[in-house]
């Protein structure tokens, strides 16, 4: 992505990104080995980055790792660093927070400036492209079922009726999506038009509908 953007202004901060996530990379490693919690990457998000690795639009880019796949980070970090009773483990999150949030807000900007020089059929495509990553994400406990069928124990039916009674599983999901996600979103006019519509089937409410 910083390779591909033209204006040395946007080259700086996203070279500054790379810098901050390799940081990120290796605190949360440490972290983590040090307490033998390793894991692979979690299948459904290496779909997603996998996907936007084979776009040739900087745009697309733009919205999958800046706005999505950042702002998917942001609400993990936030709904963590609230449910944690490690005092460390918070002061890690806050710190790597505070990084993200410039990251999206960077995103949303130059978003922002691309879109006024896009066409019609151009943003209606950055749109379809931004609700495929997003349905995606939305869609992660039923990626999560599919992988681990035979493992758990549990039929699909259980384990969706599961989730539906797990708490803490709501709550994230609508703090995530619905106060973090959709905000950014709209404010981008990614979600305006015709394109609500397939939010909606996924149960999410706009602003607009909210009205």
């Amino acid at each position: 992505l910083c390779d591909m953007r033209k204006d040395i202004d946007g080259k700086l901060f996203l070279a500054s990104q790379a810098m901050d996530e390799a940081r990120h990379i290796e605190v949360f490693k440490r972290y983590l080995a040090e307490r033998n919690l390793l894991a692979p990457i979690d299948p459904n998000m290496k779909a997603v980055i996998d996907s936007m690795l084979t776009q040739t639009d900087w745009r697309k880019k733009a919205i999958g790792m800046l706005v999505i796949v950042e702002g998917y980070a942001m609400g993990v970090f936030t709904f963590m660093r609230r449910a944690t009773t490690d005092p460390l483990l918070r002061r890690i999150l806050e710190l790597v927070g505070q990084d993200e949030g410039r990251h999206v807000g960077f995103g949303i900007e130059a978003m922002a400036d691309a879109a006024r020089d896009c066409s019609a059929r151009q943003w209606r495509g950055l749109q379809n492209y931004a609700f495929s990553l997003f349905r995606s994400i939305y869609h992660g406990p039923e990626q999560y079922w599919r992988f681990g069928e035979g493992r758990m124990g549990l039929t699909r039916d259980a384990f969706e009726k599961a989730m539906l009674a797990n708490e803490v599983a709501r709550n994230f999901q609508h703090d995530l999506f619905h106060d973090t996600l959709v905000p950014s979103l709209e404010k981008l006019g990614l979600l305006d038009g015709p394109i609500a519509k397939q939010y909606q089937t996924l149960g999410i409410q706009t602003a607009e509908e909210a009205l």
